[in-house]
């Protein structure tokens, strides 16, 4: 699937194209603009969602089920701004450092979700579940590499920048403490944060992280954090 976007006048001109393709739970999105190109990958995660019996509103009589996806980013380098979709672009840079899709009902103007309405706030509730599985698959998956999965950890939120949203952080945060969702220097093995010890940096510099660990550390109840998560960045995304 391709759109593209070719604005022309006297004083300006772009001739954007975004090109999409999806295999299995990978998409990817390559942007041209004005000769320059990028590419953006992320691992898709979706549910389906069985409407609780007190949640009603009028627009949406007779619907019984509704899905949530989100779309987790791979290939940044630095935390996303996050965008909220409720089919088309809703909210951006919403402190989510990925990107969510659900049926929201929105304001008349497409720029705004109605806050009060246990519709929204019913979906706005499922997303740390549909984000916290979708993460540990993406941690447990062979087609991901190593460094993909270390990227993903910039998709955990610190902080929500809409209060709507904020009832998702705390419970991605509070989702994730009882998970296996992270990585040790046993490269196939995942821990719940409770398990595993994050050594300092100093210790660190005492090991040759490329080769293999002593015995007595590898085999260790508590095994270390993987070397990678530990610089300052992701120290302050998993504490």
């Amino acid at each position: 699937k391709s759109l593209e976007i070719i604005i022309n006048t006297e004083n300006f001109h772009v001739h954007k194209r975004i090109e999409r393709s999806d295999k299995s739970e990978f998409r990817t999105l390559k942007v041209t603009q004005n000769d320059q190109s990028f590419e953006d990958q992320y691992f898709l995660h979706s549910r389906s969602l069985d409407r609780p019996s007190d949640i009603h509103h009028k627009k949406r009589e007779g619907v019984d089920s509704r899905n949530i996806s989100v779309a987790i980013p791979l290939l940044k380098e630095e935390m996303d701004e996050g965008i909220l979709f409720s089919y088309l672009p809703v909210w951006e840079n919403t402190g989510l450092p990925f990107m969510v899709n659900a049926d929201f009902l929105l304001t008349s103007n497409r720029e705004g979700i109605h806050e009060d309405y246990n519709w929204n706030q019913w979906l706005r509730d499922e997303i740390a579940e549909t984000y916290n599985l979708g993460f540990v698959s993406l941690l447990g998956s062979d087609r991901v590499s190593i460094d993909q999965k270390v990227n993903a950890y910039r998709s955990i939120p610190i902080e929500a920048n809409l209060n709507f949203l904020d009832p998702v952080v705390e419970s991605i945060h509070e989702g994730l403490s009882e998970m296996k969702c992270i990585l040790s220097f046993k490269i196939n093995e995942l821990n719940t944060p409770g398990k595993v010890k994050s050594p300092s940096p100093n210790f660190l510099k005492l090991l040759d992280t490329s080769k293999r660990l002593p015995s007595s550390i590898s085999n260790n109840n508590h095994p270390l954090v993987l070397d990678k998560l530990l610089t300052p960045e992701f120290r302050q995304i998993l504490k």
